[in-house]
C-alpha cells in the first residue's frame, strides 16, 4: 500500500465516523421563476455587518450594495461609486455617486444618505463588527465624512492607507448603504432598505428566507466580474433553503427541490458528481487551513518541537486527500488567489521525518500527550486532524484528537485555550488583512496566534508603502519570518465546490466563495423537459 493510499483510507474512515444520516429533503416550493438555494443554516439577522455569519453574508450580498466591491482579480471596484479619486497626499477620498440608484423604498441614492450609514454604522452603539477598522485602534482612522454635492462624498483619513478602498469593498464586514427607513425613530432596526437587486420578502425562521426582485434596480453597463459589473436580477425570487444536515442537501438536489447547493463538503464530491442532471463547480478560494500551535503553552514554547511538527506533516497528501485534489499546498497566509503571491510564498517546511525525528531529540519533549483539538462540523478540519495526529506518531510525537463541538472549539480558539489545533479562515483580499487576522498581541487578544512585535511593524508599514514591488517584498519578510518561528502552519487554501441543476443557467463560482444569483436565468420547464 503505498503512503497515498494509506492516509486516503484514513481519511475516508474518519469522514464515515462523522458523518451524518439522511433524512427527508425539504418540500419543493411553488415559484416557476424562482431560484431555489440550500444554505446550511439560518442567518442570523438582517442587519448587514452587525450580526453575521458566512450564510447571513451569502444572503445580504444580494439586498445590500456598499460604494464598492470586487472584481474577479479582486481588486476595489465602483459599485455604488461611479468614480473615486485620491489627493496627492493619499488621506482624502472623493467618491462620485451614481445618479441612477434607488433605494428598494423608491428613494434616490444620495450623498446624505451615505454619510448616515457610515455615521450609523462609525456609532459605537451601533456595534459595528468592523468599527475598529477605522477607529485609529488598527492604525487606519477616518476623521471626517464630507458631503460635496448631492451626489459626492469625501472620506478624511488622519495618514494615509493604501488598505482603505480594499476596507470599504470589504463582503465580511459588509459597508453597506441604506436608507434611514431601515430603523425606527429610535435607531433600532426594522429591516434593510437597500439598494440591491433582490429585497426582503419573507423570513420564515428555520425554514427560508425568500427575496423578491427589485423591479426599479438598474445594473451596470459592464459584464459581470466577480462581484463587481452587471447585477441582473433574472430570476423573479430566491428562496434560501435551510437544511443543515449534508445528507438531506445531496437529497434535494437529486430530487429537483433545490437548483443550487454551495459550501459542499470534498468527500461528498464523488456522490455529488454521479447525479443526472448537476453541474458540479471546484476551484480554489482565498479560505485556509491551518494547524494551530499554541506558543505560550510552556511545552509549545521550545521553537524545536514546533519545527519537528512542520517537518513531519505532509502537507501535499493533507491537500489531495482533504480536498479531492482540487487544492495544492499553500505554506503561506497569502492565497495563491492573490496577485501578491510571489515564488517566495511557496516557500514551506520540506516534508523530512528524518530531520524532524532529529529536531525532536534536540527538544524538550518527552513523549508526553499533546492535544489536538477538532470537530466534525467542518469535516475538513476533521480530515486534517485525523491525518496530522499519524504523521506526528510516524516520528515519535503523541498526539491525542480532542473531538469537540464546533461551539467549544471556536471559545477555545478565542480564548487561546489549546496546545494544537485544526482551524480554518476565512478568505482575505490583501495580504495585510490576512495577517492581521494572525499576527498581534497575545495579551491584549489571545486569538492571536503569533506574537511577534518585529514582524507587526513590518505589516504597518504595508499600510503606507504605494510602491507595489516594495509591498510585496514586505510580505516575503513577513512570510520568512513565520516560517523561522512556527506559530502555525499554513496547509492549504480551501476548496470550492458547488452544485447546480439543469433548471438553471450562467451559475460561476468565485475564490471569493459568495454565491452570485444575479445574471442566473431559470429555464421554462417545458425547455428543461425538451433538453433531457
Amino acid at each position: 500500500m503505498t503512503a497515498m493510499k494509506k492516509w486516503i483510507g484514513i481519511a475516508a474512515i474518519a469522514s464515515l465516523l462523522g458523518g451524518c444520516s439522511i433524512a427527508d429533503g425539504p418540500q419543493s416550493p411553488n415559484g416557476e421563476n424562482e431560484i431555489r438555494v440550500a444554505i446550511g443554516s439560518d442567518i442570523r439577522g438582517t442587519n448587514p455587518g452587525i450580526s453575521r455569519d458566512t450564510f447571513t453574508d451569502d444572503v445580504m450580498l444580494h439586498m445590500v450594495e456598499g460604494l464598492l466591491t470586487y472584481r474577479a482579480d479582486l481588486s476595489p471596484a465602483p459599485l455604488l461609486a461611479d468614480s473615486v479619486s485620491v489627493s496627492e497626499d493619499g488621506r482624502r477620498y472623493v467618491f462620485r455617486l451614481r445618479d441612477d440608484v434607488v433605494f428598494h423604498n423608491g428613494a434616490p441614492l444620495d450623498a446624505a444618505t451615505v454619510k448616515w450609514s457610515w455615521e450609523r454604522m462609525l456609532d459605537p452603539a451601533t456595534n459595528w463588527l468592523c468599527r475598529r477598522w477605522y477607529d485609529g485602534s488598527r492604525g487606519l482612522n477616518l476623521e471626517s465624512i464630507d458631503v460635496v454635492d448631492p451626489l459626492t462624498v469625501a472620506f478624511n483619513l488622519s495618514a494615509p492607507d493604501v488598505t482603505f478602498l480594499d476596507r470599504v469593498a470589504n463582503i465580511q464586514c459588509m459597508a453597506a448603504i441604506i436608507h434611514p427607513d431601515s430603523v425606527d425613530d429610535e435607531g433600532n432596526w426594522v429591516a434593510p432598505v437597500g439598494t440591491g437587486p433582490y429585497k426582503l420578502a419573507e423570513w420564515r425562521r428555520g425554514e427560508y428566507i425568500l427575496l423578491a426582485r427589485h423591479d426599479d434596480y438598474v445594473p451596470l453597463a459592464t459584464p459581470r466580474d466577480g462581484l463587481a459589473g452587471a447585477r441582473v436580477p433574472n430570476a423573479d425570487r430566491i428562496r434560501w433553503m435551510i437544511i443543515p444536515d449534508p445528507a438531506s442537501t445531496k437529497a434535494a438536489l437529486q430530487s429537483d427541490q433545490v437548483d443550487l447547493a454551495y459550501r459542499l463538503q470534498a468527500a461528498d464530491l464523488a456522490e455529488i458528481e454521479s447525479i443526472e442532471k448537476i453541474d458540479v463547480h471546484t476551484g480554489e478560494s482565498l479560505d485556509w487551513n491551518v494547524l494551530l500551535i499554541q506558543t505560550e503553552n510552556e511545552t509549545l514554547a521550545d521553537v524545536s518541537l514546533r519545527r519537528a511538527i512542520a517537518h513531519a506533516i505532509d502537507v501535499s497528501v493533507l491537500a489531495e486527500v482533504v480536498s479531492s485534489g482540487i487544492s495544492t499546498p499553500n505554506p503561506s497566509t497569502v492565497a495563491r488567489a492573490l496577485g501578491y503571491h510571489t515564488p517566495c510564498h511557496d516557500m514551506g517546511h520540506a516534508h523530512d521525518p528524518a530531520l524532524a525525528r532529529t529536531l525532536l531529540e534536540r527538544s524538550s519533549y518527552d513523549g508526553e500527550p499533546l492535544v489536538l483539538q477538532t470537530n466534525r462540523r467542518f469535516s475538513n478540519m476533521y480530515d486534517n486532524a485525523v491525518l496530522i495526529q499519524g504523521m506526528l506518531a510516524e516520528i515519535g510525537i503523541n498526539a491525542r484528537l480532542e473531538v469537540l463541538e464546533w461551539t467549544t472549539q471556536l471559545n477555545n480558539y478565542m480564548d487561546g485555550d489549546f496546545q494544537i489545533m485544526t482551524f480554518g479562515y476565512s478568505g482575505r483580499t490583501d495580504p495585510t488583512f490576512s495577517y492581521e487576522a494572525v499576527l498581534g498581541s497575545k495579551q491584549a487578544n489571545p486569538a492571536m496566534q503569533w506574537d511577534s512585535p518585529r514582524a507587526l511593524d513590518i505589516l504597518q508599514r504595508t499600510t503606507t508603502e504605494r510602491d507595489r514591488q516594495a509591498r510585496a517584498a514586505l510580505f516575503c519578510e513577513i512570510h520568512a519570518m513565520m516560517l523561522e518561528d512556527v506559530p502555525m502552519l499554513n496547509l492549504f487554501n480551501h476548496y470550492v465546490i458547488a452544485a447546480s441543476s439543469d433548471r438553471i443557467a450562467n451559475y460561476r463560482i468565485t475564490s471569493l466563495q459568495k454565491p452570485r444569483l444575479w445574471g442566473v436565468e431559470v429555464i421554462p420547464a417545458q425547455d428543461v423537459i425538451a433538453a433531457q
